[in-house]
């Protein structure tokens, strides 16, 4: 099936959702909320992830109802490929919800929460790794579905988006933590852990000696 106007729509319309997501919680806009809101602001971030996710569900489904025919299917051998993509993303899903803190990322208030008491950065398990669980985990699983020449476009979207978040994310780390996280950072990858799989490869070496 061609591009159609209503691919470019649906496109165009991911493009959106995903400059509102972004911009809704780029720090002018979350600190002048914080001054306007007061106490109240503790409830922004639920609010945020409830319209985050009743605005991007319809999107999706529309999705998923106009997408063309596929350029490359999962089939055969490759299948074992497309198992391994999705068993991953799920590895990562899970490992990165033992370390972060769900409550502050659902945005559930926390009366033991004292202002100016920032969280401490999150180690071990899987952050140990790789620095951003989540947003790898979310590319694995769009490039896990068959590929259409729509889908591509939304992958690479998507995906940009991932890293785009993640980098806004470490923005705001380095602001909250500083040094600390900058060393973090310099220690640990960001989605593949090329970091921690050299400093195996050197101990292993290293031991044989």
């Amino acid at each position: 099936m061609a591009w159609t106007t209503e691919h470019g729509i649906c496109l165009g319309l991911w493009i959106l959702w995903c400059l509102l997501h972004s911009a809704l919680v780029d720090p002018e806009v979350t600190s002048r909320l914080e001054k306007r809101l007061g106490e109240r602001f503790a409830l922004y971030r639920l609010a945020y992830n409830l319209f985050s996710l009743l605005s991007v569900l319809p999107l999706a489904a529309w999705t998923l109802t106009i997408d063309a025919a596929p350029v490359f299917r999962w089939s055969g051998a490759w299948r074992l490929g497309q198992a391994a993509l999705l068993a991953a993303a799920a590895f990562l899903f899970a490992a990165g919800a033992r370390k972060y803190p769900l409550r502050d990322f659902l945005g559930i208030p926390s009366r033991s929460r004292k202002p100016g008491n920032e969280p401490t950065i999150a180690g071990g398990g899987i952050l140990a790794v790789i620095r951003h669980p989540w947003y790898a985990g979310g590319i694995l699983l769009v490039w896990a579905r068959e590929v259409s020449l729509f889908g591509l476009a939304l992958n690479l979207l998507l995906s940009a988006y991932f890293v785009a978040g993640a980098l806004h994310e470490e923005r705001k780390l380095v602001r909250v933590h500083g040094e600390a996280y900058r060393r973090y950072r310099g220690e640990v990858s960001m989605f593949f852990p090329w970091k921690w799989l050299r400093r195996r490869i050197k101990n292993f070496f290293e031991a044989d000696r």
